[in-house]
């Protein structure tokens, strides 16, 4: 029972963290491509999807926090290469990732996405 009322608690928090992050890129919804370039800088990847839909990737990855204290991906990203007496213990270190994408039609943001564990 403790267990299922933790991990209530671990999926609300997130739940918590990815809703800001929702109320910060809601607003570029019908703003220019223009000004999204001017506050995020040139993004990383430009996806086409046609002749007039592009979509926008911006992607950071760090060791350490970008806004806030979060947990890094410890289990996708961090692991022990080897362990044992032999060969002592390799972890690589923790990292730290957003990915956001905004969906541009006719220069004009129409949609965005994201994921990753410091998404806040």
């Amino acid at each position: 029972m403790k267990f299922f009322l933790f991990l209530a608690l671990i999926i609300i928090s997130a739940c918590k963290s990815n809703q800001n992050y929702n109320l910060i890129l809601r607003p570029w919804i019908g703003q220019s491509q223009s000004s999204l370039v001017s506050q995020w800088g040139e993004p990383d990847n430009i996806f086409g999807i046609n002749a007039n839909t592009y979509v926008y990737v911006y992607e950071k990855i760090s060791n350490s926090p970008f806004n806030a204290d979060r947990h890094p991906y410890d289990d996708e990203l961090n692991y022990q290469v080897a362990s044992g007496p032999e060969y002592g213990v390799s972890q690589m270190p923790k990292v730290y990732y957003c990915k956001t994408t905004f969906t541009i039609r006719n220069n004009e943001v129409i949609d965005y996405a994201f994921n990753g564990d410091d998404c806040i």
